[in-house]
């Protein structure tokens, strides 16, 4: 008997999603003595009638696994078979569903043209280089559109942003709303034809992001259909999904495991310290890592708040998840506040410079004796960021304490502020450093053996 395949995608419904040409580590239980049959991993892209496959090694208690890259994006099946002395094989009934897509389904930073700054006109659209250029020098990968209202009218005009765009290395999403539509009804399945059509035709053009709102109007089961119709013709297409604030955490997890690549998380950076760490530890469930990606959005205070406030919650949202997004009011100073241009670009280039900034590895947190202070260590082979924040509301200059964990007290560490560029020598486990309610709200550091 094969049982306990992992990653597990429910039988084929509820796709595993994984990266272009990271590796795939996949594991079964083979209920059978050891040594009496040989255990065998599948895999083929969707359509092909012949399979490549590997060899699985035993690791124990009846435990096998095996380690593949799979470099082209598509949708993929696998299985873990077991093939007997005969000849014969044992496998699952159904494959398992696997999307691989393209690095930005998973890594990235979003921006959106606010909607009050940018109503998408012919004249709107055309007058968006300048700013295109702006956001392409703040190192953003992603500009999302607001909804077009009258396509059709301005498609030319459309055509053009999206080709100046990529020619800068940038990516237009466009913002589709699926509403109004009786998916209960006899007339679902015309319905849903219709979208697959709109959706695809937007594909067809060139478009490879596309940002669904309000999705949780919508049934899982229609975002099924649709995502994996899309895929099947435009394999690198990348999807965000965008829910209210309304939305059930049951309900938003059944839409990320329907097939969508990111799902657009809100973070209020309100919270305490507790309650932060909190929400790090839920995002990291080793249950949501198959289909969960959190592109961490930061949002804002209606009434007038300290910039600090702003700074720390931008640093939460790049640092915590491995994509990230921004409204452009926050980042030309039209929101009334002074203009956060300068230091989004900033912490978009420690992103881009830096591996571990837009892994998907958690973070761990490191322990402060200090209420008002998060300290985060995200580390990947090679590079280790530690990211250290005023959560308080203290204005002047004070020392807080960190504790390095699995640091002894004999350790050294090179310290280069990310900032700054300005590296210093670190010794032990417990440190000290300045924060402020000002330039020092937020401090990154590369830590180097």
């Amino acid at each position: 008997m094969v049982d306990a395949v992992s990653p597990d995608s429910g039988g084929g419904r509820f796709p595993v999603k994984r990266i272009a040409g990271e590796a795939i580590h996949f594991e079964a239980d083979v209920f059978a003595k050891p040594g009496t049959v040989d255990v065998m991993l599948r895999w083929r892209r969707n359509g092909e009638l012949s399979w490549r496959e590997t060899e699985m090694v035993p690791l124990d208690d009846f435990r096998y696994g095996a380690r593949i890259a799979i470099t082209e994006v598509g949708v993929w099946e696998y299985a873990v078979c077991a093939v007997l002395g005969d000849g014969n094989s044992v496998v699952p009934d159904a494959p398992e569903l696997l999307f691989v897509e393209p690095p930005l389904a998973r890594s990235g930073a979003w921006v959106c043209l606010a909607l009050e700054q940018h109503p998408v006109g012919r004249r709107a659209l055309r007058e968006c280089l300048p700013r295109v250029d702006a956001l392409k020098m703040m190192g953003f990968d992603i500009i999302a559109l607001p909804e077009l209202t009258d396509a059709q009218s301005q498609i030319e005009d459309f055509d053009w942003l999206v080709r100046v765009a990529r020619q800068r290395g940038l990516e237009i999403a466009v913002s589709i709303a699926v509403t109004n539509c009786d998916f209960h009804g006899p007339g679902w399945r015309t319905i849903g034809a219709a979208w697959r059509e709109e959706v695809r035709n937007w594909l067809a053009r060139g478009i490879r992001t596309i940002r669904f709102l309000r999705v949780e109007e919508t049934p899982p089961g229609f975002w099924e259909r649709l995502l994996r119709s899309a895929r099947s013709e435009y394999p690198d297409a990348v999807f965000l999904a965008e829910s209210t604030t309304s939305a059930s955490e049951k309900l938003q997890h059944a839409l990320a495991r329907s097939g969508f690549s990111q799902m657009r998380a809100p973070l209020d950076g309100s919270e305490s310290k507790t309650k932060l760490k909190k929400s790090i530890f839920d995002l990291s469930r080793p249950e949501l890592r198959d289909h969960f990606r959190a592109c961490l959005w930061p949002t804002f205070p209606k009434s007038r708040v300290r910039l600090s406030v702003l700074k720390t919650r931008i640093a939460l949202a790049a640092a915590l998840s491995s994509a990230w997004g921004i409204d452009d009011q926050w980042l030309f100073g039209e929101a009334g506040y002074e203009a956060l241009g300068p230091f989004v670009t900033q912490i978009n280039h420690i992103r881009n410079t830096n591996a571990a900034m837009c892994d998907p590895v958690h973070p761990l947190v490191c322990h402060s004796p200090d209420r008002d202070v998060l300290c985060l260590l995200k580390s990947v082979e090679g590079n280790s960021i530690l990211v250290v924040l005023n959560l308080g509301e203290a204005e002047e200059e004070f020392e807080a304490t960190i504790q390095f964990p699995r640091a002894t007290d004999y350790d050294q560490f090179i310290v280069r502020d990310l900032f700054t560029g300005k590296a210093q020598p670190w010794h032990g486990a417990r440190r000290k450093l300045k924060l402020d309610g000002g330039s020092r709200v937020v401090r990154i550091f590369r830590v180097e053996k």
